[in-house]
């Protein structure tokens, strides 16, 4: 009796440990996208103009853009290291852009965009270092945690934007002081040791083959943020958030009862909507405008939440570095909203002088998008396509097959095997021999015995039995860890 009580006590601290690190970590992630949210939507704390507003938004895409490249590069040594130099960039850009919106008015411009500059560069360490933890084990990065992550982080941005100057100053220095405390106490509890047993910087860079669509597609995704945040006002603003916050409410319930709305069902509607958007924007005046922009902000808000969760995904399964993949993926992103940024500030300007001449514009730009979208629209990462693998023996049911497939193909990825002999072992997990394989991939059979026999040694095991059981306890990530 004293042991099982012992047993239910431990237990139920382990259950409340997990509770604390889940709620902090929803807390700190929110805080992060609020601050990134509020750095590209909230103006400085002084009126300016368009081209101003736009440098301010454009230097700090382009920091973050830059830094996450060098983290890109050195990730190994930021490994190396336990992300100390991300910590310490994460301080210094608290320092910064506590500077930045107390004493705006008092710099000038220059000023002012270097301390931006510096301050975005601490926001994509501490986005770097807070996507490490939503790949710990200590949590599931689901589409609800990520969703409620994401409508935290909007509803305090209408809160920001709603404030008079000083307490949204210190509204906007409390998010990211926020984000770098709960990370503080995220690495004295250890979570983010995970990061350890992940691959280096070369491996990842092999196992994770990101097709150039989906590169392209990631792009054009973010190439909308720029757009909506270029071509809308304060007011504006604010009800596109709103609307935002209210789509990200919608998933997150969705998520946990439904599940209707997920990133293959959103990939259907999402091009011929967007083509809408942007050919209509400017046709029927300022409230259709609000409309189309509304719905571009509910399409830019699940294409991140979904993203982050794909990623995420993609890292666990394969194992691969969190700092490398993460950085890889918003070099694409902050591009994307650089030229985003641009766009939506030269549409702004033209409207400015002649609504048709911004209509044209945007017919342009729409030609341009349902072009891309038509040749490029792909899925994001590797796994998704594996159910089109013709080695498959189709009589089986289809989820558990479907299933199978990706156990077998991120057990390929993990021990390094060959296309061939990823093809070879898919055909021994279904109960298949050497002389069958033999036929089946037109190949000799002493080829197949001797490719059997090196998927055993880089797998470590003697049998087929053995290759089952390996296969059988690999974890899916929809799967409880």
């Amino acid at each position: 009796m004293a042991v099982t009580t012992s047993v239910k006590s431990v237990k139920t601290g382990a259950d409340g440990k997990a509770a604390l690190i889940d709620g902090l970590g929803l807390v700190g992630i929110a805080s992060t996208f609020a601050s990134i949210a509020c750095l590209f939507i909230c103006e400085p704390p002084a009126s300016i103009g368009l081209m101003e507003c736009t440098a301010f938004r454009l230097a700090a895409a382009l920091s973050m853009l830059v830094t996450f490249a060098v983290v890109n590069v050195i990730s190994e040594w930021i490994y190396q290291t336990r992300a100390k130099p991300l910590t310490a960039l994460v301080a210094v850009g608290l320092l910064c852009w506590v500077a930045f919106t107390l004493a705006y008015p008092y710099f000038p411009i220059a000023a002012n965009i270097t301390l931006v500059c510096i301050s975005s560069a601490g926001l994509a360490a501490m986005a770097t270092m807070q996507f490490n933890f939503a790949c710990c084990k200590a949590i599931r990065c689901s589409i609800t945690y990520i969703s409620f992550a994401i409508l935290i982080a909007l509803c305090l941005c209408c809160v920001v934007m709603l404030l008079a100057p000083v307490p949204r100053v210190a509204l906007l220095v409390s998010f990211y002081a926020t984000s770098l405390a709960i990370h503080g106490f995220e690495r004295s509890m250890g979570v983010d040791d995970d990061e350890r047993v992940r691959v280096g910087r070369e491996e990842s860079r092999r196992r994770s083959r990101i097709k150039p669509e989906s590169v392209i597609m990631l792009m054009v995704a973010n190439i909308q943020f720029g757009y909506i945040v270029s071509l809308t006002s304060a007011r504006e603003l604010i009800v596109i958030v709103i609307v935002a916050a209210a789509a990200t409410l919608v998933l997150a319930l969705d998520s946990v009862s439904k599940h209707w709305i997920s990133e293959a069902s959103m990939n259907r509607p999402i091009i011929p909507l967007t083509v809408v958007v942007f050919a209509t924007m400017f046709l029927f005046g300022d409230i259709w405008k609000l409309i189309t922009l509304g719905l571009l902000a509910v399409i830019v808000a699940y294409g991140i939440i979904f993203g982050w969760v794909a990623l995420s995904a993609h890292v666990r399964l394969t194992k691969l570095s969190t700092v490398f993949a993460f950085s890889r993926a918003r070099i694409i992103d902050y591009a994307g909203i650089a030229i985003g940024l641009l766009a939506g500030a030269f549409v702004a300007r033209l409207f400015e002088n002649s609504a048709m001449m911004a209509m044209q514009a945007s017919a342009i730009i729409t030609c341009i998008y349902a072009l891309i979208s038509s040749y490029f629209q792909r899925s994001r990462f590797p796994e998704a396509s594996i159910a089109q693998s013709d080695v498959w023996n189709e009589a089986k049911d289809g989820a558990n097959v479907t299933a199978w497939k990706r156990r077998c193909y991120i057990a390929g990825e993990q021990y390094g095997l060959s296309e061939r002999q990823y093809e070879v072992m898919c055909l021994l997990t279904q109960g298949r021999n050497a002389e069958y394989v033999a036929k089946e991939l037109i190949i000799s059979v002493s080829t197949a015995q001797t490719h059997i026999r090196n998927i055993y040694r880089k797998m470590d095991i003697h049998s087929r039995q053995e290759l089952f059981d390996l296969i059988e306890n690999i974890k899916l990530y929809e799967e409880d860890e």
